[in-house]
């Protein structure tokens, strides 16, 4: 799990294949959340942390998957340069 996260974030920070690395972050924070925090409740107590960092992330996770990286990724770089060369 860490490899993923840890080799997916410096996908998203390139934005290369940003939906898809999206997506397995999507299932790794809901997976964290329903296993990990749901115990303490959404802001936690004195004890344990709750789930709103996880929750952040899923948002912003599900919000790159919807709308993908745009014009901001490598990818349309490297898309673009191969349209160019085969026309």
């Amino acid at each position: 799990m860490a490899g993923i996260e840890v080799i997916g974030g410096l996908a998203l920070i390139i934005g290369f294949a940003t939906r898809y690395i999206a997506a397995l972050d999507v299932l790794i924070m809901a997976g964290a959340t329903i296993k990990t925090s749901n115990a303490a409740g959404f802001m936690g107590n004195t004890q344990m942390a709750g789930y709103e960092l996880e929750l952040s992330f899923l948002s912003m996770a599900l919000f790159l998957v919807i709308n993908g990286g745009k014009w901001l990724f490598i990818g349309h770089l490297i898309i673009r340069k191969h349209l160019d060369k085969t026309h």
